[in-house]
C-alpha cells in the first residue's frame, strides 16, 4: 500500500507485483492512473445577439480545451430572463439548459424558453472528473414573433415642399 499526493497533472503506469510467504511471485498486472486537477478553459459562445421568430433558439460555441486533462464531459448552458448580470452560478435564477456534448457538435436548441423576452446567455464546460470551467462570454438573444409598429409622426396632414423631412418611429 503506497500513496503519493505529491504527484502532478498526467498518464502515470504501474507495474505491480506480488510475492507471497512462500517466495512465489504472481504474474504482473499494469495499470494505468490519469491525474486531472486543472479545469478546462471556458468555451466561447460563437454568435452576436441573436433574435429568432422560432420557437427555439440555437447557440453554437468553440469547444472547451482542457489540455492534458481527462477530457470534456459536459456543457451547461444558462440563460437568464432580463438579467444583464447572467453568470454561471446563476443557474437556480435563470432558465438553466445542462446537457452532455455528443460526437463534433458545437451547438444546441434551447428550447422553453419565452416568447418576447431577452435572454442574456452563458455556459460553462466540466471534465471528466468533475472540474468546471469559467464561465464563458455572454450574448443576448430571444425568441421575437411579434413584427415591430411603425408610426410616421412627420409629416402630419398635408404639406407642401421641395426639402421634406420624415419622422419614423418603431415600438422596438
Amino acid at each position: 500500500n503506497h500513496s503519493n499526493t505529491q504527484i502532478g497533472d498526467g498518464s502515470y503506469y504501474f507495474r505491480v507485483r506480488a510475492v507471497d510467504d512462500a517466495g512465489n511471485w504472481g504474474l504482473s498486472g499494469e495499470y494505468i492512473v490519469r491525474i486531472d486537477t486543472t479545469p478546462p478553459g471556458p468555451p466561447q459562445l460563437s454568435q452576436d445577439q441573436t433574435f429568432v421568430r422560432a420557437a427555439q433558439k440555437q447557440i453554437d460555441w468553440v469547444e472547451a480545451k482542457d489540455g492534458a486533462g481527462s477530457g470534456i464531459d459536459e456543457y451547461t448552458i444558462i440563460a437568464c430572463a432580463n438579467d444583464p448580470e447572467c453568470s454561471c452560478d446563476k443557474v437556480l435564477t435563470g432558465v438553466a439548459m445542462k446537457f452532455t456534448q455528443t460526437g463534433q457538435n458545437n451547438n444546441t436548441d434551447l428550447t422553453g424558453l419565452d416568447e418576447e423576452t431577452t435572454y442574456y446567455i452563458v455556459m460553462n464546460a466540466t471534465d471528466k472528473v468533475g472540474l468546471t470551467s469559467a464561465c464563458s462570454n455572454s450574448i443576448t438573444g430571444g425568441i421575437d414573433t411579434i413584427a415591430p409598429i411603425i408610426t410616421i409622426i412627420r409629416p402630419s396632414g398635408s404639406i407642401i415642399t421641395n426639402q421634406p423631412t420624415f419622422t419614423v418611429v418603431t415600438n422596438e
